[in-house]
């Protein structure tokens, strides 16, 4: 009888533990630690406690300092925060180790995200989602601007936190996120985060963008994909095609884009034309492919990379071929039913007066074996993921790539459920 009445008080006391557990709510002063910190018992780094805060605890926010501090450093300036734990310990930390709950408007990218539930893994059932920054800014000696990061908080019913980084605003540039989905990619019944970023440096304004995938593995938030979207080429261009696309379906990533490479190292050295006296980039279309590897929890390569030169259908019912970029006379024709294959592009550049224009040729084959030049707004590109990405571009280049603002998006989530 004594040793039944002990399990129903043990089974009680757990009962009361995790509706306890369950009731925590993220409330106006919440904040999370980024780091495993040790508290202060006063607002100064000289005034330690043996309080040791994990990475990943929700805290509360009790105070904040009037003024902003240097820290150990003297690089940069954040308040101090007087903060207390789930189980009432308090103590003082310096800002640069923490996140706090953000106060958004409908206007935010982030709104509709922000005291949002979600269920992401069995620890991680009606998960609490809050939007949380971290906000200081630099020494006056390093310029003084503002530093700001912002992060994507994920809290379970237990009070155990894990954390994206979203975005990061400082001197030296900045990243931001594109866009944010919540899809089960590695069929598990659990939704994983998909993340598309751009930064921009100072010193180059052209953003680069990243893809990232984060999966709750081991019971934690981990990155089981982080790739790079953005191609490094030869030479260096700021075309469109300079970005990697992405079909992402369950348990498979599919990658394709074509790349500007050194003419000397094409893979279709036979489809090239003089190719010594061409100072062009080749092209090549890129494809590979990730799969889901339940054993490794992570994602493989599946399919390895292969180079083939790009294929593409003339967009008018007759479209006339040139012996080089630029000239006038024709050496022949192509019709809409022949597909041909791009082996290499040249831009053309023309100034009248203040007007500049852009016109690129490609240098192709036809199902004939005619190899000649041909305007690249006569031509759809086809058998590629993102043609239509390519045609958009292609039909109406600017003059500053850079100004380009596409209405396609590079990475599409084609899921049929």
């Amino acid at each position: 009888m004594l040793r039944v009445l002990h399990r129903i008080s043990t089974i009680v006391i757990l009962l009361l533990i995790c509706l306890s557990a369950s009731s925590q709510t993220i409330g106006a002063h919440s904040a999370v630690s980024l780091n495993k910190f040790t508290l202060h018992k006063e607002a100064t780094f000289t005034a330690h406690s043996n309080i040791v805060i994990n990475e990943n605890t929700l805290l509360e926010i009790i105070s904040i300092s009037d003024e902003l501090a240097y820290d150990n450093y003297e690089n940069q300036k954040f308040h101090w925060y007087k903060v207390r734990t789930l189980d009432g310990k308090e103590g003082y930390v310096f800002g640069d180790n923490i996140a706090i709950i953000e106060k958004l408007d409908e206007g935010s990218k982030f709104y509709n995200l922000h005291n949002s539930k979600k269920s992401f893994a069995p620890n991680y059932q009606n998960a609490h989602i809050w939007i949380a920054s971290l906000k200081g800014m630099d020494a006056e000696d390093h310029g003084s601007a503002a530093y700001e990061e912002t992060y994507l908080v994920i809290t379970n019913n237990f009070g155990h936190c894990s954390f994206i980084r979203l975005a990061n605003v400082r001197s030296e540039g900045e990243i931001k996120t594109d866009f944010i989905e919540f899809k089960d990619i590695t069929s598990d019944g659990f939704e994983d985060v998909v993340l598309q970023t751009s930064a921009k440096t100072i010193e180059r304004n052209f953003p680069t963008k990243y893809l990232e995938i984060f999966s709750f593995q081991s019971k934690e938030l981990e990155s089981v994909l982080e790739e790079r979207l953005t191609v490094e080429t030869y030479p260096s261009k700021t075309a469109p095609t300079l970005i990697k696309h992405f079909e992402i379906e369950e348990d498979l990533l599919r990658v394709s884009y074509i790349d500007f490479v050194d003419c000397e190292n094409y893979c279709c050295q036979e489809g090239l034309k003089n190719s010594e006296s061409n100072v062009a980039a080749c092209l090549e279309h890129v494809t590979y492919s990730y799969a889901w590897d339940r054993l490794k929890n992570k994602f493989e390569l599946f399919y390895e990379k292969t180079s083939i030169a790009p294929t593409a259908i003339p967009n008018k019912k007759i479209v006339y071929l040139f012996p080089a970029p630029g000239l006038n006379q024709t050496v022949g024709r192509v019709f809409n039913t022949e597909r041909v294959k791009v082996y290499q592009q040249i831009e053309k550049f023309y100034k009248y007066g203040q007007t500049e224009t852009i016109e690129i040729f490609f240098l192709i084959e036809t199902e004939r074996g005619v190899k000649a030049w041909i305007k690249s707004k006569d031509l759809d590109f086809v058998d590629a993921s993102h043609a239509d990405l390519l045609n958009e571009y292609y039909s109406a280049p600017p003059f500053y790539s850079t100004d380009w603002k596409p209405t396609v998006q590079f990475v599409n989530l084609k899921f049929t459920k």
